[in-house]
């Protein structure tokens, strides 16, 4: 029979530990970590030492921060007590306290594969090394390398975006940041893929004022040399965002610069399933997220109850809204439902693994299925209990992006437009243009970050979300329409007779405007498909009209959506 393991680390490395686990596991090892193994309704401190107890190794990741986690030096501490065989996995060269420096030691800074071996033969049998620790240098896995090298690239690209300042703001700095292991992996994900888009608009604003020859030698050195950005931005984007993706650079990264997703998944069976009574206790404001919860696990026999002293578990959704609950998990079946990236949750909630919906409720029923199993719905439907990962719903994912490539193109358009103005400056027209554009631009940052983060300022339903992305309709087309106007530009002109400013200045005016609306059609062709968690994203309030009528407004809200889609793609040039 092959020993068990006890594993020991900060939770900075928990990308690294869930795929070491993982490993141990595939072949045929029984491993205890703490967020995995943890049950609900019992003390956390004695089901760690029983843990420790029962291992016959015990496994611990050395970094900076397991080093100096005085939670870790107790487990490794009664490890020793115990007189349990402590193998040190390295992940980090630092300065070991001296009970640890004798310790059998396998470096996983290089190679993990290669690692994952050693391991295995230390564990069916002890070893001996002659040789200590390294406590000193820096070493890295070879796609670590790579990555930074395909990121540099990427970061000198940039620069010729830097009229965007979005781009240049995450590519920039992000091979320093690979180094770190602290890139925001959504963010940059993003800006990498955005990137070959934007250094085609160059190519397409500063080659608007020729004809463009089937012999590229006819075109002036600039364009040629942004031709040239352009190639190269396509696979070395390419290149970053399977690099970025791979196993190698998971484990790499925090948990920031990682993708949340489930890792062990798994199909109930029909005899896994267990009636149960259950409470939900939510905010007022994911009332809509209960609702479907309840619906839901109703229909596997589940009931909820008014009272969790009747309920023999307890669903907390957390939000923004709600970090903590009065409930004690050691002491009652308590599940985290987490359903938004959120900071300075209840530490007794952290201590256990999360069932994760932030990107929306599509595992309701496997969890259904597993309600009343708390050790198999963790390991099935779980994920690392950290709220440091931008994780949205694709609906909400989609709107952001168009935000934000809203702002970043307009921003850099008073940028860009500005240079060529410069001789205009001071004139009122100038001026009151570019007050209104920055207007404009706080109101698109606002509604932004209300969807976002869930605000409900300005975004308090489907209709003042809609309503809103109507209004930056109207409002692109003036602008548009009248940065074309002030240089006496139409469609029938010919570009070519144009002066050279004004040409550029119209290519960018006509280039944003096509962007403009092939990508609100794409984003509210988005809304209509997921529609429902939308719905349940935006905080609930409560209706001041009868249920009828809210009703109404709701498939007035859906025939608009249609209607603007219509008008979109009608209005594409």
């Amino acid at each position: 029979m092959k020993p068990s393991v006890f594993v020991s680390y900060s939770r900075r490395e928990a990308p690294f530990v869930n795929d070491l686990v993982a490993n141990i596991e595939k072949n045929g090892y029984v491993s205890w970590l703490d967020y995995r193994s943890l049950v609900p309704g019992k003390a956390w401190q004695q089901q760690i030492l029983d843990g420790i107890h029962h291992a016959d190794i015990f496994l611990l990741v050395v970094s900076k921060e397991s080093i100096a986690s005085k939670n870790v030096e107790r487990e490794w501490r009664e490890a020793i007590t115990q007189q349990k065989r402590i193998i040190l996995l390295l992940f980090e060269a630092v300065q070991l306290p001296t009970e640890l420096k004798d310790k059998v030691w396998i470096d996983f800074r290089t190679s993990f594969n290669q690692s994952i071996k050693a391991l295995f033969v230390a564990l069916e049998s002890p070893i001996s090394q002659s040789s200590l620790p390294p406590e000193k240098g820096f070493k890295a896995p070879v796609i670590v390398w790579v990555s930074f090298f395909a990121a540099l690239i990427l970061s000198i690209l940039s620069i010729t975006t830097v009229w965007t300042l979005y781009l240049p703001y995450y590519l920039f700095p992000l091979p320093y940041r690979i180094l770190k292991r602290d890139f925001d992996f959504a963010h940059v994900q993003g800006a990498i893929f955005i990137l070959p888009f934007f250094t085609l608009w160059n190519l397409l604003v500063f080659i608007m004022n020729s004809q463009i020859s089937e012999d590229i030698l006819s075109l002036d050195a600039f364009s040629t040399f942004l031709i040239f950005i352009f190639f190269i931005s396509i696979p070395t984007s390419i290149l970053l965002l399977v690099l970025t993706r791979t196993p190698g650079m998971q484990r790499w990264g925090k948990p920031i610069a990682t993708s949340s997703k489930f890792r062990n998944r798994y199909k109930p069976l029909a005899q896994d399933k267990k009636a149960v009574t259950y409470f939900l206790d939510h905010a007022p404001q994911d009332t809509k997220y209960a609702l479907a919860i309840a619906r839901i696990l109703g229909k596997d026999s589940h009931r909820r109850v008014d009272s969790e002293d009747n309920a023999n578990i307890v669903l907390v959704l957390i939000s923004r809204f709600k970090k903590k609950s009065v409930l004690n998990p050691e002491e009652k079946v308590v599940y985290p439902i987490l359903l938004q990236e959120t900071h300075s949750i209840d530490a007794r909630l952290q201590a256990i693994q999360w069932v994760d919906f932030r990107r929306g409720i599509r595992r309701m029923k496997q969890f259904s299925s597993l309600i009343g199993k708390p050790t198999m719905i963790l390991k099935a439907l779980g994920v690392l209990p950290s709220s440091q990962q931008t994780v949205l719903p694709t609906v909400i994912q989609g709107i952001n992006y168009f935000l934000t490539f809203l702002s970043m193109v307009i921003l850099g358009g008073v940028v860009f437009l500005s240079i060529l103005d410069l001789s205009d400056i001071f004139s009122a027209s100038y001026i009151g243009r570019l007050v209104a554009t920055l207007i404009f631009l706080l109101v698109i940052d606002s509604v932004r970050r209300d969807i976002v983060h869930r605000e409900g300022r300005i975004v308090r339903s489907t209709r003042t979300l809609l309503l809103s992305i109507f209004t930056m309709s109207l409002i692109v087309n003036i602008i548009t329409s009248t940065s074309l106007r002030l240089h006496g530009i139409s469609p029938a002109n010919n570009y070519q007779a144009l002066e050279y400013d004004v040409a550029l200045s119209a290519g960018f005016s006509l280039t944003f405007s096509w962007s403009y609306y092939a990508a609100v059609s794409l984003t509210l062709l988005m809304i209509l498909i997921y529609w429902r968690d939308l719905k349940r994203w935006i905080p609930f309030q409560q209706p001041q009209s009868s249920i009828y009528v809210y009703i109404l407004r709701d498939y007035f809200a859906r025939g608009l959506v249609i209607l603007l889609i219509s008008i979109g793609i009608l209005l594409l040039p």
